[in-house]
Protein backbone atom coordinates (compact mmCIF):
# COMPACT_ATOMS: atom_id res chain seq x y z
CA UNK A 1 0.00 0.00 0.00
CA UNK A 2 3.05 2.28 1.31
CA UNK A 3 4.18 1.89 -2.85
CA UNK A 4 0.85 2.56 -4.65
CA UNK A 5 0.45 5.69 -2.32
CA UNK A 6 4.00 6.89 -3.90
CA UNK A 7 2.86 6.04 -7.15
CA UNK A 8 0.05 8.36 -7.13
CA UNK A 9 0.05 10.72 -4.32
CA UNK A 10 -0.11 13.97 -5.81
CA UNK A 11 2.03 16.19 -4.30
CA UNK A 12 0.56 20.14 -4.77
CA UNK A 13 -1.59 21.65 -1.67
CA UNK A 14 -4.89 22.48 -3.19
CA UNK A 15 -6.74 25.61 -2.52
CA UNK A 16 -10.90 24.69 -1.77
CA UNK A 17 -13.01 26.57 -4.55
CA UNK A 18 -16.16 26.47 -5.33
CA UNK A 19 -15.77 27.66 -9.31
CA UNK A 20 -16.39 25.31 -12.08
CA UNK A 21 -13.93 22.53 -12.65
CA UNK A 22 -11.95 22.78 -16.13
CA UNK A 23 -10.15 19.51 -17.92
CA UNK A 24 -7.82 20.61 -20.68
CA UNK A 25 -8.05 19.50 -24.22
CA UNK A 26 -6.28 16.35 -23.89
CA UNK A 27 -5.62 16.11 -20.46
CA UNK A 28 -7.06 12.90 -19.57
CA UNK A 29 -4.25 10.05 -20.00
CA UNK A 30 -2.88 6.95 -19.01
CA UNK A 31 -1.49 7.76 -15.62
CA UNK A 32 2.14 6.10 -16.13
CA UNK A 33 2.91 6.98 -19.41
CA UNK A 34 1.03 10.83 -19.70
CA UNK A 35 1.64 9.28 -23.73
CA UNK A 36 -0.91 11.54 -25.63
CA UNK A 37 -3.93 10.07 -26.80
CA UNK A 38 -3.37 10.50 -30.75
CA UNK A 39 0.30 8.74 -30.41
CA UNK A 40 0.46 5.66 -31.10
CA UNK A 41 0.73 3.89 -27.52
CA UNK A 42 -1.41 6.12 -26.74
CA UNK A 43 -5.23 5.83 -25.40
CA UNK A 44 -6.55 4.16 -22.27
CA UNK A 45 -7.24 0.97 -21.04
CA UNK A 46 -10.44 -0.09 -18.80
CA UNK A 47 -9.27 -1.31 -15.63
CA UNK A 48 -6.10 1.14 -15.61
CA UNK A 49 -5.28 4.12 -13.87
CA UNK A 50 -5.90 7.41 -15.61
CA UNK A 51 -4.72 10.55 -15.49
CA UNK A 52 -7.00 13.92 -15.23
CA UNK A 53 -5.82 17.23 -15.44
CA UNK A 54 -7.00 20.67 -15.83
CA UNK A 55 -8.42 23.77 -13.41
CA UNK A 56 -10.50 23.69 -10.35
CA UNK A 57 -10.57 20.02 -9.77
CA UNK A 58 -10.28 18.68 -6.69
CA UNK A 59 -10.60 19.11 -3.31
CA UNK A 60 -7.68 17.37 -1.89
CA UNK A 61 -7.52 14.37 -0.30
CA UNK A 62 -11.64 14.52 0.74
CA UNK A 63 -13.01 12.88 -2.68
CA UNK A 64 -16.44 12.43 -0.91
CA UNK A 65 -17.77 15.40 -3.35
CA UNK A 66 -15.73 13.89 -6.88
CA UNK A 67 -17.17 12.10 -9.27
CA UNK A 68 -16.64 10.85 -13.08
CA UNK A 69 -19.20 10.01 -15.28
CA UNK A 70 -18.17 8.26 -18.69
CA UNK A 71 -20.62 8.04 -21.42
CA UNK A 72 -20.68 6.50 -25.17
CA UNK A 73 -23.87 6.19 -26.73
CA UNK A 74 -26.67 5.26 -24.26
CA UNK A 75 -23.91 3.62 -22.23
CA UNK A 76 -23.12 5.05 -18.74
CA UNK A 77 -20.47 4.38 -16.07
CA UNK A 78 -18.26 6.06 -13.61
CA UNK A 79 -14.82 6.20 -13.00
CA UNK A 80 -13.54 5.86 -9.07
CA UNK A 81 -11.14 8.51 -7.98
CA UNK A 82 -8.27 7.83 -5.67
CA UNK A 83 -6.46 10.85 -5.59
CA UNK A 84 -6.70 14.40 -6.41
CA UNK A 85 -5.34 17.86 -6.36
CA UNK A 86 -6.54 21.22 -8.04
CA UNK A 87 -5.14 20.50 -11.04
CA UNK A 88 -4.94 17.11 -11.07
CA UNK A 89 -7.04 13.73 -10.49
CA UNK A 90 -6.46 9.93 -10.27
CA UNK A 91 -8.69 7.57 -11.12
CA UNK A 92 -9.33 4.29 -12.05
CA UNK A 93 -11.46 3.25 -15.38
CA UNK A 94 -14.28 0.50 -14.34
CA UNK A 95 -13.19 -2.93 -16.13
CA UNK A 96 -16.25 -2.84 -18.57
CA UNK A 97 -15.57 0.52 -20.44
CA UNK A 98 -16.23 0.25 -23.21
CA UNK A 99 -13.75 0.40 -26.30
CA UNK A 100 -13.45 3.22 -28.85
CA UNK A 101 -14.25 6.84 -28.52
CA UNK A 102 -15.68 7.72 -24.92
CA UNK A 103 -16.68 11.09 -23.47
CA UNK A 104 -15.66 11.89 -19.83
CA UNK A 105 -16.87 14.96 -17.49
CA UNK A 106 -16.00 15.78 -14.07
CA UNK A 107 -18.41 16.74 -11.16
CA UNK A 108 -16.71 18.50 -7.52
CA UNK A 109 -19.15 19.22 -4.96
CA UNK A 110 -22.06 19.50 -7.48
CA UNK A 111 -20.10 21.59 -9.98
CA UNK A 112 -19.59 20.07 -13.58
CA UNK A 113 -16.71 20.13 -15.96
CA UNK A 114 -16.64 20.39 -19.62
CA UNK A 115 -17.25 17.32 -21.47
CA UNK A 116 -14.03 15.87 -22.96
CA UNK A 117 -12.82 12.65 -25.97
CA UNK A 118 -11.29 9.84 -24.37
CA UNK A 119 -9.70 7.37 -26.55
CA UNK A 120 -10.14 3.97 -24.83
CA UNK A 121 -8.29 0.53 -26.12
CA UNK A 122 -7.61 -3.01 -25.20
CA UNK A 123 -4.17 -2.75 -24.13
CA UNK A 124 -1.88 0.95 -23.53
CA UNK A 125 0.49 -0.26 -21.43
CA UNK A 126 2.50 2.41 -19.25
CA UNK A 127 5.53 2.25 -17.19
CA UNK A 128 5.16 4.02 -13.59
CA UNK A 129 8.44 6.17 -13.17
CA UNK A 130 10.13 7.95 -10.58
CA UNK A 131 9.88 11.68 -12.28
CA UNK A 132 6.18 11.25 -12.41
CA UNK A 133 6.46 12.43 -16.14
CA UNK A 134 6.19 9.01 -18.42
CA UNK A 135 9.88 8.94 -18.72
CA UNK A 136 13.13 8.80 -16.72
CA UNK A 137 13.53 5.75 -13.88
CA UNK A 138 10.90 3.37 -13.64
CA UNK A 139 9.18 2.43 -10.33
CA UNK A 140 11.16 -0.93 -9.97
CA UNK A 141 12.95 -2.68 -7.00
CA UNK A 142 14.44 -5.74 -6.02
CA UNK A 143 12.15 -8.31 -5.96
CA UNK A 144 11.51 -9.13 -2.24
CA UNK A 145 11.65 -12.47 -0.78
CA UNK A 146 8.69 -13.73 1.28
CA UNK A 147 8.42 -11.72 4.78
CA UNK A 148 11.40 -9.77 3.88
CA UNK A 149 11.80 -5.77 4.19
CA UNK A 150 10.86 -4.01 1.47
CA UNK A 151 14.20 -2.95 -0.93
CA UNK A 152 14.49 0.82 -2.07
CA UNK A 153 13.88 1.57 -5.52
CA UNK A 154 16.44 1.15 -8.48
CA UNK A 155 18.16 4.64 -9.36
CA UNK A 156 21.37 6.46 -9.49
CA UNK A 157 22.29 5.59 -6.30
CA UNK A 158 21.10 1.78 -6.32
CA UNK A 159 22.21 0.29 -9.61
CA UNK A 160 20.59 -2.98 -10.12
CA UNK A 161 22.55 -5.91 -10.66
CA UNK A 162 22.88 -8.36 -13.99
CA UNK A 163 20.47 -11.95 -13.07
CA UNK A 164 18.87 -9.98 -10.26
CA UNK A 165 15.21 -10.49 -9.56
CA UNK A 166 13.71 -7.67 -9.87
CA UNK A 167 9.64 -6.26 -10.00
CA UNK A 168 8.63 -3.67 -12.33
CA UNK A 169 5.28 -1.67 -12.34
CA UNK A 170 3.07 -0.53 -14.57
CA UNK A 171 -1.16 0.07 -15.73
CA UNK A 172 -3.18 -0.76 -18.79
CA UNK A 173 -2.22 -4.18 -19.60
CA UNK A 174 -5.77 -4.93 -20.08
CA UNK A 175 -8.48 -6.05 -17.75
CA UNK A 176 -7.48 -9.52 -18.05
CA UNK A 177 -4.16 -8.75 -17.16
CA UNK A 178 -0.84 -10.08 -18.88
CA UNK A 179 -1.93 -13.96 -18.78
CA UNK A 180 -4.18 -14.15 -21.85
CA UNK A 181 -1.69 -12.16 -23.92
CA UNK A 182 1.79 -12.30 -25.12
CA UNK A 183 4.35 -9.88 -23.01
CA UNK A 184 7.57 -8.94 -23.98
CA UNK A 185 9.99 -6.81 -21.21
CA UNK A 186 13.24 -5.86 -23.21
CA UNK A 187 16.01 -4.12 -20.92
CA UNK A 188 19.28 -2.43 -23.23
CA UNK A 189 17.74 -4.13 -25.48
CA UNK A 190 18.11 -7.55 -24.42
CA UNK A 191 14.84 -9.79 -24.12
CA UNK A 192 14.32 -10.75 -20.83
CA UNK A 193 13.66 -14.33 -21.21
CA UNK A 194 13.39 -15.34 -17.32
CA UNK A 195 9.47 -13.99 -16.04
CA UNK A 196 8.19 -15.06 -13.11
CA UNK A 197 5.04 -12.88 -12.70
CA UNK A 198 2.82 -11.17 -14.65
CA UNK A 199 -0.50 -9.91 -14.09
CA UNK A 200 -2.50 -7.69 -11.06
CA UNK A 201 -0.28 -6.50 -8.57
CA UNK A 202 -1.44 -7.40 -5.15
CA UNK A 203 -3.37 -4.78 -2.76
CA UNK A 204 -2.81 -2.08 -5.88
CA UNK A 205 -6.39 -1.74 -7.67
CA UNK A 206 -5.21 -0.72 -11.33
CA UNK A 207 -1.66 -1.40 -11.00
CA UNK A 208 -0.07 -4.41 -12.82
CA UNK A 209 3.20 -6.16 -12.13
CA UNK A 210 6.06 -8.05 -13.79
CA UNK A 211 8.28 -9.76 -11.79
CA UNK A 212 11.35 -11.29 -13.32
CA UNK A 213 15.43 -11.77 -13.69
CA UNK A 214 17.48 -9.01 -15.56
CA UNK A 215 18.83 -10.51 -18.45
CA UNK A 216 22.86 -11.37 -17.94
CA UNK A 217 24.09 -9.46 -20.56
CA UNK A 218 22.16 -6.20 -20.38
CA UNK A 219 24.63 -3.53 -21.21
CA UNK A 220 25.75 -1.31 -17.93
CA UNK A 221 24.80 2.28 -17.18
CA UNK A 222 22.69 5.12 -15.89
CA UNK A 223 19.92 4.77 -18.39
CA UNK A 224 19.56 1.63 -19.63
CA UNK A 225 16.15 1.93 -21.77
CA UNK A 226 13.38 -0.45 -20.47
CA UNK A 227 10.32 -1.19 -22.56
CA UNK A 228 7.07 -3.34 -22.26
CA UNK A 229 5.25 -4.88 -24.88
CA UNK A 230 1.87 -6.44 -23.96
CA UNK A 231 -0.36 -8.03 -26.93
CA UNK A 232 1.61 -5.83 -29.72
CA UNK A 233 1.54 -2.48 -27.98
CA UNK A 234 4.86 -0.77 -26.82
CA UNK A 235 4.77 0.73 -23.81
CA UNK A 236 6.64 4.82 -22.72
CA UNK A 237 10.57 4.31 -22.73
CA UNK A 238 11.34 4.75 -19.37
CA UNK A 239 15.60 3.90 -17.91
CA UNK A 240 17.09 1.97 -15.08
CA UNK A 241 20.65 2.13 -13.80
CA UNK A 242 22.64 -1.32 -14.00
CA UNK A 243 26.27 -1.57 -12.70
CA UNK A 244 28.11 -5.13 -12.17
CA UNK A 245 27.71 -4.78 -8.49
CA UNK A 246 24.96 -2.46 -7.99
CA UNK A 247 25.65 1.27 -5.98
CA UNK A 248 26.37 4.32 -7.66
CA UNK A 249 25.59 4.42 -11.78
CA UNK A 250 28.57 5.84 -14.47
CA UNK A 251 28.56 5.74 -17.73
CA UNK A 252 32.15 6.27 -19.54
CA UNK A 253 30.51 7.53 -23.10
CA UNK A 254 28.43 10.46 -20.84
CA UNK A 255 30.34 11.81 -18.40
CA UNK A 256 26.97 14.38 -17.54
CA UNK A 257 24.93 11.15 -16.09
CA UNK A 258 27.49 10.74 -12.71
CA UNK A 259 26.99 14.51 -12.73
CA UNK A 260 23.55 14.64 -12.85
CA UNK A 261 22.90 12.31 -10.34
CA UNK A 262 25.25 14.07 -7.80
CA UNK A 263 23.29 17.63 -9.20
CA UNK A 264 25.17 21.30 -8.57
CA UNK A 265 25.48 24.03 -11.49
CA UNK A 266 26.12 22.33 -14.76
CA UNK A 267 26.75 23.92 -18.26
CA UNK A 268 26.57 21.73 -21.01
CA UNK A 269 27.16 23.40 -24.83
CA UNK A 270 27.51 22.41 -28.18
CA UNK A 271 28.67 24.24 -31.32
CA UNK A 272 27.65 22.27 -34.28
CA UNK A 273 27.71 22.19 -38.72
CA UNK A 274 25.23 20.22 -39.92
CA UNK A 275 24.79 19.61 -43.65
CA UNK A 276 22.36 17.79 -46.11
CA UNK A 277 22.50 16.56 -49.43
CA UNK A 278 19.30 17.77 -50.86
CA UNK A 279 19.78 16.21 -54.42
CA UNK A 280 20.89 17.74 -58.11
CA UNK A 281 20.38 20.87 -59.98
CA UNK A 282 22.34 21.30 -63.80
CA UNK A 283 23.48 17.89 -63.02
CA UNK A 284 25.94 19.11 -60.23
CA UNK A 285 25.22 17.84 -56.32
CA UNK A 286 23.56 20.69 -53.82
CA UNK A 287 23.73 20.76 -49.95
CA UNK A 288 22.67 23.03 -47.42
CA UNK A 289 24.46 23.22 -44.25
CA UNK A 290 23.79 25.32 -40.96
CA UNK A 291 25.96 25.81 -37.73
CA UNK A 292 24.36 26.12 -34.61
CA UNK A 293 25.09 26.02 -31.21
CA UNK A 294 22.92 24.93 -28.11
CA UNK A 295 23.80 25.94 -24.16
CA UNK A 296 22.17 24.78 -21.55
CA UNK A 297 22.91 26.13 -18.32
CA UNK A 298 21.05 25.10 -15.13
CA UNK A 299 21.75 23.80 -11.01
CA UNK A 300 20.41 20.52 -10.94
CA UNK A 301 18.64 18.78 -8.43
CA UNK A 302 20.78 15.97 -8.28
CA UNK A 303 19.48 12.49 -6.38
CA UNK A 304 19.10 9.10 -7.25
CA UNK A 305 16.15 10.15 -9.75
CA UNK A 306 17.19 12.95 -11.51
CA UNK A 307 16.56 12.86 -15.38
CA UNK A 308 16.86 15.12 -18.31
CA UNK A 309 16.20 13.67 -21.37
CA UNK A 310 18.77 15.93 -23.55
CA UNK A 311 21.26 14.83 -20.98
CA UNK A 312 20.81 10.91 -20.29
CA UNK A 313 21.92 9.22 -23.33
CA UNK A 314 21.56 5.88 -23.53
CA UNK A 315 24.33 3.23 -22.92
CA UNK A 316 26.44 2.41 -26.26
CA UNK A 317 24.89 -0.14 -28.43
CA UNK A 318 21.12 0.75 -26.89
CA UNK A 319 18.28 3.31 -28.28
CA UNK A 320 15.65 5.21 -26.37
CA UNK A 321 12.60 7.31 -27.18
CA UNK A 322 10.44 9.32 -26.06
CA UNK A 323 6.61 10.54 -26.91
CA UNK A 324 5.84 14.38 -25.89
CA UNK A 325 3.44 17.23 -26.72
CA UNK A 326 4.92 19.94 -28.60
CA UNK A 327 7.08 20.28 -31.67
CA UNK A 328 10.78 19.09 -30.14
CA UNK A 329 12.03 20.02 -33.76
CA UNK A 330 11.56 23.92 -32.93
CA UNK A 331 11.89 24.35 -29.26
CA UNK A 332 14.86 21.58 -28.57
CA UNK A 333 16.46 21.96 -25.06
CA UNK A 334 13.59 23.94 -24.06
CA UNK A 335 11.42 20.74 -23.87
CA UNK A 336 14.30 19.54 -21.30
CA UNK A 337 13.26 18.94 -17.55
CA UNK A 338 14.26 21.88 -14.90
CA UNK A 339 16.61 22.62 -13.05
CA UNK A 340 17.25 26.45 -11.35
CA UNK A 341 18.44 28.30 -14.76
CA UNK A 342 21.78 30.14 -14.01
CA UNK A 343 22.57 33.23 -14.52
CA UNK A 344 25.82 33.17 -17.03
CA UNK A 345 26.14 36.65 -17.78
CA UNK A 346 26.77 37.78 -21.29
CA UNK A 347 27.36 34.41 -23.11
CA UNK A 348 29.14 34.06 -26.24
CA UNK A 349 31.36 32.06 -28.41
CA UNK A 350 34.64 33.08 -29.37
CA UNK A 351 36.39 32.68 -32.81
CA UNK A 352 39.69 34.42 -33.36
CA UNK A 353 38.65 38.47 -33.91
CA UNK A 354 35.21 37.10 -33.68
CA UNK A 355 33.16 37.38 -30.34
CA UNK A 356 29.18 35.91 -31.51
CA UNK A 357 26.68 36.75 -28.23
CA UNK A 358 24.68 33.84 -27.57
CA UNK A 359 20.41 34.70 -27.30
CA UNK A 360 18.55 33.40 -24.08
CA UNK A 361 15.51 31.29 -24.98
CA UNK A 362 13.85 30.97 -21.98
CA UNK A 363 16.15 30.77 -18.73
CA UNK A 364 19.18 28.93 -18.66
CA UNK A 365 18.58 27.78 -22.21
CA UNK A 366 20.77 29.81 -25.18
CA UNK A 367 20.81 29.24 -29.26
CA UNK A 368 23.38 31.25 -31.47
CA UNK A 369 23.09 30.82 -35.27
CA UNK A 370 26.81 31.53 -37.15
CA UNK A 371 26.59 33.91 -39.60
CA UNK A 372 29.71 33.42 -41.28
CA UNK A 373 30.10 29.37 -41.21
CA UNK A 374 31.75 27.14 -38.50
CA UNK A 375 34.33 25.31 -40.07
CA UNK A 376 36.69 22.36 -38.88
CA UNK A 377 39.92 24.64 -38.95
CA UNK A 378 38.03 27.30 -36.31
CA UNK A 379 39.46 26.66 -32.43
CA UNK A 380 36.12 28.17 -30.68
CA UNK A 381 36.00 28.99 -27.11
CA UNK A 382 32.82 29.23 -24.93
CA UNK A 383 32.69 32.52 -23.31
CA UNK A 384 30.71 33.61 -20.43
CA UNK A 385 30.98 37.23 -18.65
CA UNK A 386 30.18 35.98 -15.18
CA UNK A 387 26.82 36.47 -13.56
CA UNK A 388 25.05 35.99 -10.08
CA UNK A 389 25.64 32.39 -10.45
CA UNK A 390 28.81 31.61 -11.51
CA UNK A 391 32.25 33.34 -12.33
CA UNK A 392 33.60 34.52 -15.81
CA UNK A 393 35.13 31.61 -17.63
CA UNK A 394 36.41 31.47 -21.32
CA UNK A 395 36.99 27.39 -22.62
CA UNK A 396 37.91 26.22 -25.52
CA UNK A 397 35.54 23.68 -27.24
CA UNK A 398 37.21 20.78 -28.73
CA UNK A 399 35.99 19.16 -32.37
CA UNK A 400 35.11 15.67 -32.40
CA UNK A 401 35.76 12.95 -34.75
CA UNK A 402 33.97 12.59 -37.95
CA UNK A 403 32.17 9.07 -39.44
CA UNK A 404 32.29 9.37 -43.19
CA UNK A 405 29.64 7.41 -45.37
CA UNK A 406 26.40 7.26 -43.16
CA UNK A 407 23.97 5.00 -45.68
CA UNK A 408 20.56 6.02 -43.82
CA UNK A 409 18.30 5.02 -46.39
CA UNK A 410 15.90 2.91 -44.13
CA UNK A 411 15.18 5.48 -41.92
CA UNK A 412 13.92 7.80 -44.86
CA UNK A 413 10.98 5.85 -45.14
CA UNK A 414 10.03 4.20 -41.38
CA UNK A 415 7.90 0.80 -41.12
CA UNK A 416 7.38 1.15 -37.32
CA UNK A 417 6.56 -3.04 -36.99
CA UNK A 418 10.16 -3.50 -38.72
CA UNK A 419 12.70 -1.60 -37.15
CA UNK A 420 15.91 -0.18 -39.14
CA UNK A 421 19.51 -0.38 -39.84
CA UNK A 422 21.80 1.96 -40.75
CA UNK A 423 25.58 1.72 -41.74
CA UNK A 424 28.56 3.85 -42.16
CA UNK A 425 32.42 3.91 -41.99
CA UNK A 426 33.31 3.14 -38.64
CA UNK A 427 36.50 4.02 -37.02
CA UNK A 428 38.70 2.56 -33.76
CA UNK A 429 36.84 3.30 -30.59
CA UNK A 430 34.66 5.68 -32.14
CA UNK A 431 30.44 5.69 -31.87
CA UNK A 432 27.99 7.09 -33.97
CA UNK A 433 25.35 8.96 -32.52
CA UNK A 434 21.96 8.93 -33.88
CA UNK A 435 18.56 10.95 -33.39
CA UNK A 436 15.29 10.91 -35.09
CA UNK A 437 12.17 13.01 -34.52
CA UNK A 438 8.67 13.27 -35.96
CA UNK A 439 6.27 16.39 -35.43
CA UNK A 440 2.88 15.80 -36.21
CA UNK A 441 1.31 19.71 -36.20
CA UNK A 442 -2.50 18.23 -36.31
CA UNK A 443 -1.93 16.71 -32.44
CA UNK A 444 0.62 19.01 -31.41
CA UNK A 445 2.86 15.71 -30.43
CA UNK A 446 5.94 14.28 -31.17
CA UNK A 447 8.04 11.28 -31.10
CA UNK A 448 11.64 11.28 -30.75
CA UNK A 449 14.36 8.45 -30.68
CA UNK A 450 18.09 8.56 -29.86
CA UNK A 451 20.71 5.59 -30.08
CA UNK A 452 24.27 4.80 -29.21
CA UNK A 453 26.30 2.69 -31.28
CA UNK A 454 29.32 0.21 -29.65
CA UNK A 455 32.62 2.09 -30.21
CA UNK A 456 34.36 0.96 -33.26
CA UNK A 457 31.52 -0.47 -35.04
CA UNK A 458 29.96 0.28 -38.42
CA UNK A 459 26.37 -0.49 -38.37
CA UNK A 460 23.50 -0.53 -35.76
CA UNK A 461 20.01 -1.86 -36.10
CA UNK A 462 17.03 0.25 -34.46
CA UNK A 463 14.78 -2.12 -32.64
CA UNK A 464 10.98 -2.27 -33.93
CA UNK A 465 9.73 -1.42 -30.37
CA UNK A 466 11.78 1.79 -30.68
CA UNK A 467 9.97 3.46 -33.57
CA UNK A 468 6.57 1.55 -32.28
CA UNK A 469 5.00 5.09 -30.74
CA UNK A 470 6.85 7.55 -33.66
CA UNK A 471 3.36 9.37 -35.34
CA UNK A 472 2.64 8.28 -38.64
CA UNK A 473 2.88 10.50 -40.63
CA UNK A 474 0.05 12.31 -43.08
CA UNK A 475 -0.58 12.77 -46.49
CA UNK A 476 -1.34 16.71 -47.06
CA UNK A 477 2.09 19.05 -45.67
CA UNK A 478 1.22 18.57 -41.52
CA UNK A 479 4.87 17.12 -40.32
CA UNK A 480 8.29 17.95 -40.07
CA UNK A 481 10.53 14.85 -39.82
CA UNK A 482 14.23 14.52 -39.39
CA UNK A 483 16.85 12.14 -38.78
CA UNK A 484 20.33 13.62 -37.69
CA UNK A 485 23.92 11.38 -37.10
CA UNK A 486 27.17 11.79 -36.41
CA UNK A 487 30.17 10.60 -34.33
CA UNK A 488 29.54 11.35 -30.75
CA UNK A 489 30.02 14.02 -29.46
CA UNK A 490 33.21 13.86 -26.79
CA UNK A 491 32.35 16.15 -24.48
CA UNK A 492 35.09 18.14 -22.73
CA UNK A 493 34.54 18.21 -19.03
CA UNK A 494 35.82 21.22 -17.10
CA UNK A 495 36.00 21.79 -13.34
CA UNK A 496 35.35 25.22 -12.15
CA UNK A 497 34.22 26.30 -8.72
CA UNK A 498 31.38 25.35 -8.05
CA UNK A 499 30.35 24.53 -11.75
CA UNK A 500 31.17 21.61 -14.06
CA UNK A 501 31.05 22.99 -17.93
CA UNK A 502 30.39 20.10 -20.43
CA UNK A 503 31.37 21.24 -23.76
CA UNK A 504 31.59 20.10 -27.73
CA UNK A 505 32.00 21.18 -30.90
CA UNK A 506 30.65 18.35 -33.86
CA UNK A 507 29.71 17.47 -37.44
CA UNK A 508 26.57 15.90 -38.05
CA UNK A 509 24.72 15.31 -41.33
CA UNK A 510 20.66 15.09 -41.27
CA UNK A 511 17.84 14.19 -43.91
CA UNK A 512 14.43 14.70 -44.13
CA UNK A 513 11.96 11.35 -43.04
CA UNK A 514 9.41 10.65 -46.20
CA UNK A 515 6.96 8.62 -44.31
CA UNK A 516 6.11 6.56 -41.28
CA UNK A 517 3.48 4.46 -41.84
Amino acid sequence: MKTYTLLLLAVAVPAFTQETPFIFRGGVVNAASLTPNELPGGGVAPGSVITISGRRLGPGRDLSGVSIDLRKGTTELSARPILANDSQISAILPANTPTGDISLRLSVNGQKSNWVPLRVVDRAPGIFTATGLGRGWAISQKAASSGGSIPAFHGGTNSAIPGQAAMLLLTGAGVNSFFDVFTELYIGGSRVTRMVYSGRAPGMPGVDQLVFFIPDDAPMGCFVPVYVRVGGVVSNSTTMAIMPKGGACSDTHNPIAESLVKGGKIVHGLLFHASANVGEAAGMSVSLAIDKGSVRAMEERGGPFAFDPFLAMPPAGACTSYAMSGNILATGFQMSSPGKALDLGKLSTNMGDRDMPFTELIPGVYTITFGGGLSARDAPSLRASGGADVRPFDLPVATGPVLDSPNLEELSNIDRMSGANISWKGQPGVSAFLAGAVYDLPTNSSGLFLCVSAPGASMLSIPDYVLANLPPTRATNQNDARVFFSALPMLRATSLPDLLVFSARQDLTFQPIRSVR
